[in-house]
């Protein structure tokens, strides 16, 4: 039963990832530099359903929400790059 559970998990995290724009920025030299961002739907690159922005760095403070089909959307500056 639980084998059974933790496949499916395991399943649903893999098919977010693929339909999500993944943003990986690394640096050697400089800590400030490292940051990942994930964006949920890749379709939806300025207002994304759900968005995880991380850094290492302690200034940078880690960016999570998730939008709810009655909220209005938030836009996202960073992800536009692509």
């Amino acid at each position: 039963m639980i084998r059974k559970w933790l496949r499916w998990v395991l399943l649903l995290i893999l098919v977010g990832l693929i339909f999500s724009q993944v943003k990986l920025d690394t640096s050697i030299y400089k800590t400030d530099e490292n940051q990942l961002e994930i964006s949920f739907p890749r379709w939806q690159k300025q207002y994304p359903w759900i968005y995880l922005k991380w850094s290492p760095d302690e200034k940078q403070k880690t960016k999570f929400w998730i939008r709810l089909p009655f909220q209005a959307p938030r836009k996202v500056e960073s992800l536009k790059k692509y």
